[in-house]
């Protein structure tokens, strides 16, 4: 019986093919994969965009940061370009016009006083020539190397120019205090002097040509019994914004 079991088996196969008594199940158990890739193809769908939204986004960002950092280069540009503008117009009405040097840092000496300037002898410059902006006096070259050169602000302590004021020509002397203000010195107490007067240099001493716009009064104190009044006088120059000055020679 079992032999004949055997070659009906046999002759089974022979015709339809190997037998896989788990067939029945494979069909739905494919129907179930393929709903369960679905699913989590449908699930992961979002993520996936939000994933590349998150990219997008961040690059977005990247691009807008970039295009600010350009817009303040140019506006930076930009205002450089007026300020020397600016400069060279004043070289226009300036015969003793030697050159435009911009601000490369602060000194080491003088309370830190002193700026150096990106120009120097073979630029034209010399020691004791005189910086000046479109307002006014900012002080003078005091070394000198071929390439670059140290100026002296107006505001240092050891910095002194002849001056008149503007309107009662009456002359004294400017001194710097280290500070951001400037001491008038030698006006006597029966001179009449008061905030607001306007103050020139006067072209008396050995390097500062005449005219220049120095400062403005604003403070004074009679001193009496003693000889001078004190007087504190603002320069037009800010010292803690420059960036360029015009170097001339007297």
């Amino acid at each position: 019986m079992l032999l004949g079991l055997s070659l009906l088996i046999m002759s089974y196969q022979a015709k339809a093919g190997p037998i896989n008594p788990f067939s029945f199940i494979s069909y739905p158990l494919n129907s179930i994969n393929d709903v369960v890739d679905r699913s989590v193809k449908a699930v992961k769908a979002p993520f996936i965009k939000i994933k590349v939204a998150v990219s997008e986004n961040n690059e977005i960002k990247n691009e807008v940061a970039e295009l600010r950092l350009k817009l303040q280069e140019f506006e930076e540009i930009d205002k450089e370009n007026k300020r020397l503008k600016e400069m060279l117009g004043l070289s226009d009405i300036q015969p003793d016009f030697v050159t435009v040097a911009s601000l490369m840092n602060k000194g080491a000496d003088h309370w830190f006083r002193t700026m150096i300037l990106n120009k120097g002898q073979g630029d034209g410059v010399e020691k004791d020539m005189i910086a000046i902006i479109p307002g006014g006096l900012a002080g003078k070259i005091i070394r000198v190397w071929p390439s670059y050169s140290e100026m002296l602000m107006i505001t240092d302590s050891s910095y002194s120019v002849s001056v008149r004021l503007q309107d009662s020509r009456v002359e004294g002397v400017l001194t710097g205090t280290g500070s951001d203000y400037c001491l008038l010195n030698y006006i006597s107490n029966d001179e009449e002097i008061k905030a607001g007067d306007i103050l020139v240099s006067s072209g008396l001493d050995r390097f500062t040509p005449k005219g220049i716009p120095v400062g403005m009064v604003r403070h004074v104190r009679n001193t009496a019994p003693e000889l001078f009044q004190y007087i504190e006088v603002a320069p037009f120059v800010d010292t803690a914004r420059l960036e360029e000055v015009m170097v001339i020679k007297r």
